[in-house]
């Protein structure tokens, strides 16, 4: 990340996932040994929806996302 608010968007995106239904495997925050820098954590979630926040708009860090019996495109 380069800036605290980029920060602020991410999580924006993956609280949104969450509390639409997505599933949270691993990551999802802040690195807590990282107080001072500007690191999200590598975060995979499953059951996303492409009408979702986090499928529609473009995120640009270690996110992944997919949804049970579907293959997301590239």
């Amino acid at each position: 990340m380069v800036t605290p608010m980029q920060l602020d968007i991410i999580q924006s995106l993956v609280d949104d996932a969450v509390a639409n239904g997505a599933k949270l495997v691993c990551g999802g925050k802040r690195n807590p040994n990282l107080k001072e820098g500007l690191f999200y954590m590598p975060t995979v979630l499953t059951d996303v929806r492409g009408d979702m926040r986090i499928a529609q708009e473009e995120v640009g860090v270690g996110l992944s996302g997919g949804s049970r019996g579907h293959r997301t495109r590239r």
